[in-house]
């Protein structure tokens, strides 16, 4: 007797697998197929953030390209129309050869010459305008007229490489007293290099025209040390 319950309840539990086991099959299936599709649709949205991430970056970096071409030409600009003249040149020769109290005199000579259009540059996100003999000296920051006469060959690249190789040069470069985004110009008097002169960019003033075209995000610039 106990052996015929035993059989019993072994065949009803049989029959219940049996019935249900079609039910536990197809509900695997659907948690599978429902795993694999919330899998592609969380790769897929992963995907769409990087194409538009991508999509944001490159936005960004041709935005930036174009406000440092901007700037770069009209930089240049500046300097063919306002120091690259006979009167500046003549300045800056004649100081190359003076001794120094000469050179105050001409120092003084430029910086009158030039405040008024420094202070207009000033408007446009130009914090910096510096005039230095071909041997690297400096001659005159206009940010800070009364500093003069440290040799900057060795600090900074732009002005080394102007004043070797009679080119100008653009990029962003670390000084002594400011940070920002240099065009450097070789100048020349009558077919003689008597020196250089540099037109700084500030950084902020870049910032601050891409704040002004994403609104929506904060614009921000990191130096690596």
């Amino acid at each position: 007797f106990v052996h015929f319950e035993i059989l019993i309840f072994v065949h009803f539990k049989f029959i219940i697998y049996k019935r249900y086991r079609f039910h536990l099959i197809g509900t695997v299936i659907i948690a599978v197929c429902w795993l694999l599709s919330f899998n592609y649709i969380f790769q897929n949205a992963v995907r769409e953030q990087l194409v538009h991430q991508e999509d944001e970056r490159l936005g960004l970096e041709m935005e930036i390209n174009s406000v440092i071409n901007t700037y770069e030409e009209f930089g240049t600009y500046i300097f063919e129309q306002v120091i690259n003249t006979p009167e500046i040149l003549s300045v800056v020769e004649e100081a190359g050869r003076s001794d120094e109290e000469k050179q105050n005199v001409l120092r003084d000579t430029l910086y009158d010459l030039l405040k008024s259009d420094y202070d207009r540059l000033l408007l446009y996100h130009f914090k910096q305008l510096q005039f230095h003999f071909s041997n690297g000296d400096s001659f005159l920051r206009f940010n800070e007229p009364d500093k003069y006469g440290d040799n900057l060959l060795s600090l900074r690249d732009s002005i080394r490489i102007v004043n070797t190789e009679k080119k100008p040069v653009f990029g962003f470069e670390a000084g002594r007293v400011f940070n920002g985004y240099r065009l450097v110009f070789p100048l020349i008097y009558q077919g003689h290099h008597v020196g250089s002169a540099e037109l700084a960019l500030s950084l902020n003033g870049v910032t601050e025209l891409l704040q002004d075209t994403y609104p929506e995000n904060n614009i921000i610039y990191i130096l690596k040390k």
